[in-house]
């Protein structure tokens, strides 16, 4: 236990180094997506599963999983590959959330790199599907188009 939190915080002082203060950021910063409702930007400091991360912010942490995807199982060879390249597009860089709250204890988000869709570059590198409860809700059928 105690070697996860000293992790932890090794992780977020590479963060403050790589990235500087959170000074600049805003806690609401930007116009959010159509349907969303909460816009975050911070650092990835844990990606639990290729899709469950771990966002930090100025204001604190915020679990919370990818929207509309499906992903395959940790355990299995092709998850450990999907957590390795999701960690390898995000870690480390300054990137943006965009949270929809759909009833679920742990919200979704949409998330943008550098002006990029993690979501959607994982549909089209084949590393995960668009999850068959989402197909008809507007990012979803755009990302199953580019299946």
């Amino acid at each position: 236990m105690k070697l996860k939190r000293w992790f932890t915080h090794l992780v977020l002082l590479a963060a403050l180094t790589l990235c500087g203060p959170f000074e600049g950021m805003a806690e609401e910063k930007g116009r959010p997506l159509p349907g969303t409702q909460t816009v975050r930007e911070g650092v990835i400091i844990e990606v639990v599963s290729a899709g469950e991360m771990v966002l930090w912010t100025k204001k604190g942490l915020y679990p919370f999983s990818l929207y509309g995807l499906s992903l395959p199982v940790l355990s299995t060879p092709e998850g450990a590959e999907a957590k390795r390249k999701a960690s390898d597009i995000i870690f480390n860089k300054l990137l943006t959330v965009h949270f929809l709250n759909h009833g679920s204890e742990k919200p979704a988000g949409i998330v943008m790199v550098r002006g990029e869709c993690l979501n959607l570059r994982l549909v089209e590198d084949r590393i995960a599907r668009v999850a068959e409860d989402c197909r008809l809700q507007p990012y979803c059928r755009q990302w199953q188009e580019k299946q």
